[in-house]
C-alpha cells in the first residue's frame, strides 16, 4: 500500500470512529409517558395517549432518564400511592380534559372488614406497606371516615376511649378504631399506608418539577423525603398548581439532611393537612425558597391541623414553615386561612426572609398564652443570613397575635417591620405586636396600622429590654387593655428604644402597663417617657 492509500485508509477509520463516539455521546432524547387509571394497560408502551399505562406500579418499575416527563390522565384516581423520585431531571403533571389526576396515599377499608374488639372498639389486619415491610416502628397515621372525618390518634388501646379515635399496634399490626355515629356496616374509611405520595429518594436531583395534581391523604408527606438521614446536594425543585388534601403530617415537606439548590412552591391550594402545609427544613436551600401565591386553609374546612399537639409542642397545623439557615426567603402573595390548631400562619426561623403581601385570617392554636401565642407571622431570630422584612401583609385574628418575635438572637440580626395591617377582634387577649426575642438589637417598627386585641406592642423577656429599636409612624388602637406592656422592672431599661409620631386612641384605658411598676395611663405622662412626640392621641370611632 502506497503512502497515499495508507494515509486514506486511517483518514477513514477515524472518521469512523468519531462518527461512533458521536453517536454514543449525544445524550437520549428525553421521552413523554402516559398514565390513565381506566383505559391504561401497563403492557402498553406508555408512550402515547392512545397506549398509557394503567398503574402506579408500572411507574415505579420504569427506570427513568434525564429529562423525561410522566402525565397523568385527568378525571384518573390512584390509590396506595408512592412514587420514587430518582432520576436526576423529572416532571410530573397532567393531560387530558376534567379535574387533576388524584394520587391517594391511602386505602379504601370497609367497616365490616373490622371485627368487634368489645366496648365499641372495633378492629382489623393492616399490615405495613410492602415498601416499609422491614420498618417494625412504622405505624398507622391517617384514618379518615368518609365525609372529611379525621380520627385522632391516641397511643395506647387503653385509651381508645371516645369516638372518633384510632391506635395502630405496631407488633401485631392490627388497626383499632372507636366510630362515630352510626356504626354501620356501609361506614367506609381511608387508611394511610403510604408515608408519602413523591418520595426523594438519597439520588441526585438537577431538577424535579410536581404540578397539577391532586396530592392527597399520604400516611405522612404529600411529598417529602425517604429518609430524613439521607445526606444529597439536590438541585432545583418545582411545585406549583397542585391540589393537596388531607395529608397526614404536611402537604409539602422538604427537611433533613437534603440540601436544595432552590425551591420554588406557588400557586398550590392546601386543605386539611394534619400539621404543615409547607415545611421546609434547616439549611435546606442554598440560594432561595420561594414559597407564592398559595392558598392554605379554606374557611369550610375546620379539621387543618387536625393532628396537632397543642400550645406545649411544634407539632401543630403551621401554615408555612422555613426554618432557620436558608437563603433568599421570599413568602408572598400567599393566603391563609380558619387554622384552627396552628401555632402560626407563618413561621420563619431565616434572617434572609421577606414576608410581604400575605392575607392570613383565622388563625388559634387552643390553650396558648398571650406571653407565648400562636400568631399570624412567627419569626424567630436564630440566624445573621441578612435582614427579614415583615411588610404589607394584611392579619386578621380572634385568638392568637398579630406578629411574634421570639428566639435567642445572639447573632443579633436587625429586624424590620413595616406597613401591616393588624386587626384583632375586641375580645382576642393578645398583642398586635410582640417581642419575647432574647438578645434582640436594631428593630425598626414603622407604619403598621394595628386595632384591637389587649395589647398593642408588648415586650415580655424581663431581663432582656430592647436595645435600638425604633417605633415610629404605627396605629395603636382599639387596645382593650394597654397600649404598650413591658415586663422590664423599671423606665430606666428602656433607654435602648426611640418612640416617635406614634398614634393612639385618647381613650385609651391604659398606655403602659408594666410587670412589677406602676402603670401610667395618661397621654402626658407617657410622653414624659419616651419623649414629646413620641404618640399623639386621636379620636378613635
Amino acid at each position: 500500500m502506497n503512502q497515499k492509500n495508507a494515509m486514506s485508509s486511517v483518514a477513514m477509520v477515524l472518521g469512523i470512529l468519531l462518527g461512533i463516539f458521536l453517536i454514543m455521546a449525544e445524550p437520549s432524547g428525553a421521552e413523554t409517558y402516559y398514565v390513565d387509571s381506566s383505559a391504561g394497560k401497563d403492557a402498553n408502551p406508555g408512550t402515547s395517549e392512545a397506549f398509557p399505562w394503567k398503574t402506579i406500579s408500572r411507574v415505579n418499575m420504569k427506570r427513568f432518564a434525564a429529562g423525561d416527563t410522566i402525565l397523568f390522565k385527568r378525571s384518573s384516581e390512584w390509590f396506595d400511592v408512592m412514587i420514587n423520585v430518582e432520576a436526576p431531571d423529572l416532571t410530573f403533571g397532567a393531560y387530558g380534559t376534567g379535574e387533576a389526576p388524584r394520587l391517594v396515599g391511602s386505602v379504601i377499608v370497609k367497616f365490616d372488614e373490622f371485627k368487634s374488639h368489645g366496648k365499641g372498639v372495633y378492629y382489623t389486619f393492616f399490615p405495613r406497606p410492602l415498601t416499609r415491610k422491614d420498618w417494625t416502628n412504622w405505624e398507622v397515621q391517617l384514618v379518615m371516615e368518609t365525609g372529611n372525618r379525621f380520627y385522632r390518634r391516641v397511643d395506647s388501646l387503653d385509651r381508645l376511649t371516645d369516638k372518633g379515635q384510632f391506635y395502630y399496634n405496631k407488633h401485631s399490626q392490627n388497626l383499632y378504631v372507636k366510630p362515630l355515629d352510626p356504626a354501620v356496616s356501609s361506614k367506609t374509611f381511608f387508611v394511610g399506608r403510604q408515608e408519602n405520595v413523591f418520595e426523594i429518594r438519597c439520588s441526585q436531583i438537577n431538577n424535579l418539577t410536581i404540578r397539577d395534581l391532586e396530592i392527597s391523604l399520604a400516611n405522612r408527606y404529600g411529598i417529602g423525603p425517604l429518609w430524613q438521614g439521607d445526606k444529597a446536594t439536590q438541585g432545583s425543585v418545582l411545585i406549583e398548581n397542585n391540589t393537596f388534601i388531607g395529608n397526614a403530617f404536611s402537604a409539602v415537606c422538604l427537611s433533613g439532611a437534603m440540601s436544595y439548590d432552590r425551591i420554588d412552591i406557588r400557586n398550590n391550594i392546601i386543605r386539611m393537612s394534619g400539621a404543615e402545609g409547607i415545611y421546609i427544613g434547616r439549611n435546606a436551600a442554598r440560594t432561595a425558597v420561594e414559597i407564592t401565591g398559595n392558598i392554605v386553609g379554606d374557611p369550610a374546612d375546620p379539621d387543618f391541623g387536625w393532628r396537632g399537639e397543642g400550645p406545649e409542642s411544634a407539632f401543630n397545623g403551621d401554615g408555612i414553615e422555613v426554618k432557620t439557615g436558608n437563603a433568599g426567603v421570599l413568602i408572598a402573595g400567599n393566603t391563609l386561612r380558619n387554622l384552627g390548631y396552628s401555632g402560626c400562619g407563618i413561621c420563619t426561623g431565616s434572617t434572609s426572609a421577606l414576608i410581604t403581601d400575605n392575607l392570613i385570617q383565622g388563625v388559634s392554636l387552643p390553650g396558648s398564652k398571650w406571653t407565648n401565642p400562636s400568631a399570624g407571622i412567627f419569626v424567630d431570630m436564630d440566624d445573621a443570613i441578612g435582614t427579614p422584612v415583615i411588610r404589607r401583609n394584611r392579619i386578621f385574628l380572634s385568638a392568637a397575635a398579630g406578629i411574634h418575635v421570639r428566639g435567642n438572637a445572639v447573632l443579633h440580626p436587625p429586624l424590620v417591620i413595616e406597613e401591616n395591617e393588624i386587626e384583632l377582634t375586641p375580645e382576642n387577649q393578645n398583642a398586635q405586636i410582640i417581642f419575647s426575642v432574647l438578645n434582640s438589637r436594631n428593630v425598626k417598627i414603622t407604619g403598621n396600622k394595628c386595632r384591637g386585641g389587649a395589647y398593642g406592642l408588648a415586650f415580655v423577656p424581663a431581663d432582656d429590654p430592647p436595645v435600638g429599636y425604633v417605633v415610629k409612624g404605627n396605629d395603636f388602637l382599639k387596645t382593650s387593655k394597654s397600649i404598650f406592656y413591658f415586663a422590664q422592672p423599671s423606665p430606666a431599661q428602656l433607654k435602648g428604644l426611640t418612640m416617635k409620631s406614634n398614634s393612639i386612641c385618647k381613650t385609651s384605658p391604659m398606655i403602659i402597663e408594666w410587670k412589677s411598676s406602676p402603670a401610667i395611663s395618661t397621654i402626658p405622662a407617657a410622653k414624659r417617657l419616651f419623649g414629646p412626640e413620641s404618640i399623639q392621641g386621636i379620636s378613635c370611632p
